[in-house]
């Protein structure tokens, strides 16, 4: 439509995690991934009647200690942060990730109140719930691994604006959320395995989510060929069974959710009826 509108939205992104050589060479880094589908979900959003936008990054990477800056953020140069997914856990004591929450606890401005909409995925979901006050943990029922269904609750489907009962992600994690920190709500589960697969806070500024609308069952498919050593074998095998199945994901679909966190269009999850 002539004249409409279009949002530019500069986002930081906080890199956690270095994939080895040969993943980057197939499917990139997860800061690539991410810049991927957030690529395709506003290709899909512009083509359509939604507020139409356009991207660019900053990346910092958080093992060399790389952060935007406070008067960066306190001026609104970014309209948001994302924090990636990593093979590591985010309960260690490891400085780094002792910077990482210092930095989130930071941006907290009340309970269940951001100063800027922010986004983690895998990692970045438990990073922050431990910020919050709930430091993630291996999860007694093993890995979850794969293509999955997550089940949305009646505020996630208000949240995310959507009639849709179940959104099908990958996953790759061992550790989980195991309660919501306070001041957060519950989007998505796939209890009684990880009960808290999506969850966001109280003024819609901070959206976490434990699974990958990022990466692709290749992609996901390359991961568990180098790390499934590691896992135990009927989980591997099963997680094979169902990316043979190639089952259709909502990453993109998430990822234009996502979008609209960072223009602030999401609805409060206090608004449900």
């Amino acid at each position: 439509m002539p004249g409409q509108s279009i949002a530019h939205l500069h986002l930081a992104i906080l890199e956690s995690f270095r994939p080895s050589a040969d993943i980057q060479k197939h499917h990139g880094s997860f800061v690539d991934m991410v810049q991927a589908v957030f690529d395709k979900a506003a290709s899909v959003r512009n083509a359509g009647n939604a507020t139409k936008v356009t991207l660019s990054w900053d990346t910092f990477n958080v093992l060399d200690g790389e952060y935007p800056l406070p008067m960066e953020i306190e001026t609104g140069k970014y309209q948001g942060i994302v924090i990636t997914g990593s093979t590591d856990n985010a309960y260690g004591d490891e400085p780094w990730k002792q910077t990482l929450v210092a930095f989130i606890q930071g941006l907290i401005a009340g309970e269940g109140q951001f100063k800027v909409p922010m986004l983690g995925i895998c990692f970045g979901h438990q990073i922050i719930a431990r910020a919050c006050g709930v430091p993630s943990e291996q999860n007694p029922r093993g890995w979850e691994l794969g293509p999955c269904s997550l089940q949305l609750t009646s505020v996630g489907q208000h949240v995310l604006q959507t009639d849709k009962t179940a959104i099908v992600l990958n996953q790759f994690h061992e550790d989980h959320v195991p309660t919501l920190p306070k001041g957060f709500v519950n989007l998505a589960t796939t209890a009684p395995h990880t009960p808290v697969q999506v969850m966001i806070s109280e003024d819609s500024r901070c959206l976490t989510v434990q699974g990958h609308p990022e990466i692709t069952t290749a992609a996901t498919s390359t991961l568990v060929d180098k790390y499934g050593h590691t896992m135990p074998i009927d989980t591997v095998c099963a997680a094979r069974e169902q990316m043979a199945l190639d089952p259709a994901l909502e990453g993109v679909w998430l990822t234009d959710r996502l979008l609209s966190l960072f223009l602030r269009e999401l609805p409060l999850p206090t608004q449900v009826q």
